[in-house]
């Protein structure tokens, strides 16, 4: 018996014959052409989630003003102040406030538990044995009770938001502090360029470049900011508040540079003046009257009050200006 031979063509295959029209294989094409488009898609939005894990992007030259800073924090995405960014071994974004180990994806000195925190939008459980089961705080959460914490504590009203830069240097700015970019966390580009704009927290105050005079220490803003004209039984002031500007004649007697130009409260009305203890605290804090004390001057409030109140005031200090005696040593003058 000899057996058939084989055909020169194999026989279409089920997928040949459901290809084998033009139409169909134009709907084939389709087909694939959607998958690649939704794959292109979904990489696409992983990688934009990725991105918003890590540090924000520039900023816009245009700082938001009118908005508060709490407001504008809320939509930052990056390590608070003093925190370093690290990936942790499973590779989630943490932010911590100690030594970053790279070899071993750890946060070294992290005793506390604000110490760390999480960057991105997840809840993270922290990795620490001490705080085992605990979540860790959101960065943006940690970020915003910092700077808020210190701004109330250690800001005076007048300059009301707090700035850090680095562990070094702190500020309390007069306007909402840049939030993202090389200068994050830093006073604005304007506040920084005015002395009456930003104070000192930590730190040693400096020449300014920009108004040439020194920076202000912020518990000597907060004098300032204190510094009230009496007032009646009813709360209405006795005085007008009148800023009063020290020159030459106040720097030549106390032998303090600074002192011309340098601005305090004082209180005004008709044939009477005085100056509120605050005031001359600060003044004191800067090196001016210096050889008279704050409750005993002629010139201080508080020794008006007592008169006003028809008290004796003994021991008044009378003087304006420190001037040098015959023996060299200071002694008041007018």
């Amino acid at each position: 018996m000899q057996w058939p031979k084989p055909l020169a063509k194999p026989l279409p295959t089920p997928l040949r014959d459901k290809f084998a029209h033009p139409l169909q294989m134009k709907k084939y094409h389709l087909w694939v052409l959607g998958i690649l488009l939704l794959v292109i898609f979904v990489l696409a939005a992983l990688g934009k989630f990725r991105l918003q894990e890590g540090f924000a992007a520039e900023p816009s030259a245009a700082q938001p003003s009118a908005a508060s800073t709490t407001a504008l924090l809320r939509g930052i995405v990056r390590c608070p102040p003093n925190y370093s960014f690290f990936s942790a071994p499973d590779g989630t974004s943490l932010c911590c406030k100690g030594t970053v180990n790279p070899y071993t994806g750890t946060c070294e000195g992290a005793v506390n538990q604000a110490d760390i925190c999480s960057l991105g939008g997840k809840s993270i459980k922290d990795p620490r044995p001490k705080f085992r089961g605990q979540m860790l705080k959101a960065c943006r959460a940690q970020t915003i009770d910092l700077l808020n914490g210190n701004s109330a504590s250690m800001c005076p009203p007048s300059l009301p938001n707090y700035a850090q830069e680095d562990g070094d240097n702190a500020k309390c700015c007069a306007n909402p502090i840049v939030l993202q970019g090389e200068n994050a966390f830093a006073c604005s580009s304007q506040d920084i360029k005015d002395t009456t704009k930003y104070c000192i927290v930590t730190g040693n105050p400096t020449m300014n470049a920009t108004d040439g005079k020194v920076e202000r220490m912020c518990d000597e803003t907060r004098l300032v900011d204190a510094a009230k004209c009496p007032v009646d039984n009813q709360n209405k002031p006795y005085f007008q508040t009148v800023p009063y500007t020290m020159g030459a004649r106040e720097a030549t007697a106390y032998d303090v540079a600074d002192l011309n130009g340098l601005t305090i409260p004082t209180c005004y009305r008709l044939n009477e003046v005085c100056i509120p203890k605050e005031a001359i605290e600060y003044a004191q804090k800067r090196g001016a009257f210096t050889n008279f004390s704050a409750d005993k001057w002629e010139y201080s409030c508080e020794v008006w009050k007592q008169k006003n109140s028809g008290a004796m005031v003994s021991g008044i200090e009378r003087g304006y200006l420190r001037s040098l005696g015959t023996t060299g040593e200071p002694s008041a003058s007018n």
